[in-house]
């Protein structure tokens, strides 16, 4: 009796097993996606933020392909919205505008150094081209005040030239003097706030025989994100300022009357004398004497700052470049 007992137990199991073997597959075919789902899962958790920071300095290291791109997309932007906008009318919207600069640096002592702009600018739609040169000079002075926790304060002075070229209206010549003060504050190798603030007296001489003299006041406010890549593997030549800044026009002028800039940027220093700096702003303009006419553009800008004369055995800060 127990015999059958057995046997009929062993033909029950083999029955019941019979009747599941369609949900035990399902159930190993399961577990077989859910091992492949977590070894995926594993592989993405190896992505960790060193991989993610690889990723990020390739792609920096691209960064002179968007010097050509972006003023490109800028330039048939605007091109386009000339096309279809009406000849004489003035566009008060959102405009690009794309500078070009190439900036000296010629130290002629441990205190005093020469530096100079040659430009150009122009917008989109093209309304104006706009060509710019100057010589100036800063001198580093013994602090006047705000002594601790500054660096050497600097006065700077100079000329610029603006010749522009207006499509609608008469060129234009600008001589604009200018003198100022600068001053790092704190000057901390995190935290670092440069403090600029400039007096400029415009003479602005219109083909049309029309002259004008403006009087405004700057305050440019400048720092620097490198300490947000410090944990990245960025190359260290990267560098990214950013800076706001303010104008005061306490006398106007017929054309380019500045409200506010903001500022971000990325540069990369080639050499102890050569670096490349793009900036991508937003200005708020205002175009005329009278207050109701005021413009929105988005400058490209790219930078080349050249030093031409190094002090021996002097390393300056890269920022210290104008």
């Amino acid at each position: 009796m127990k015999i059958p007992r057995r046997v009929h137990r062993d033909h029950k199991v083999i029955e019941v097993g019979s009747q599941t073997r369609e949900a035990v597959g399902m159930i190993l075919r399961h577990v077989l996606l859910n091992r492949e789902v977590m070894k995926v899962d594993s592989q993405i958790h190896r992505f960790t933020i060193f991989d993610l920071s690889q990723k990020v300095a390739s792609m920096l290291r691209h960064l002179h392909l968007v010097f050509l791109i972006i003023p490109l997309l800028g330039w048939a932007q605007g091109h386009e919205e000339e096309e279809n906008s009406d000849p004489g009318e003035t566009s008060m919207g959102v405009n690009q505008q794309i500078w070009l600069d190439y900036n000296p640096n010629f130290e002629y002592s441990e205190r005093l150094t020469l530096y100079g702009e040659a430009g150009f600018r122009t917008i989109f739609p093209n309304e104006w081209y706009r060509f710019i040169v100057s010589a100036n000079a800063r001198l580093k002075i013994k602090p006047l005040f705000l002594k601790k926790g500054s660096s050497a304060q600097q006065v700077h002075g100079g000329l610029r030239i603006f010749y522009t070229w207006n499509r609608k209206q008469a060129d234009g010549l600008e001589a604009r003097l200018f003198q100022g003060f600068r001053v790092d504050l704190p000057d901390g190798d995190i935290f670092n706030f440069r403090h600029y603030l400039r007096l400029e007296e415009r003479f602005e001489f219109g083909f049309d025989g029309r002259t004008t003299v403006g009087l405004r006041f700057r305050y440019q406010l400048t720092s620097r994100l490198d300490f947000l890549f410090e944990w990245t593997k960025i190359p260290k030549k990267l560098y990214f300022p950013v800076s706001i800044e303010f104008f005061f026009n306490l006398v106007g002028t017929r054309q380019f009357n500045d409200v506010i800039r903001i500022t971000p940027g990325a540069g990369y220093v080639l050499n102890e004398n050569w670096r490349v700096q793009f900036d991508l702003s937003y200005h708020n303009t205002r175009d005329g004497i009278e207050e109701g006419f005021t413009t929105n553009d988005i400058v490209f800008r790219l930078r080349v700052h050249h030093r031409w004369k190094k002090l021996p055995g002097k390393k300056i800060p890269v920022n210290d470049l104008e």
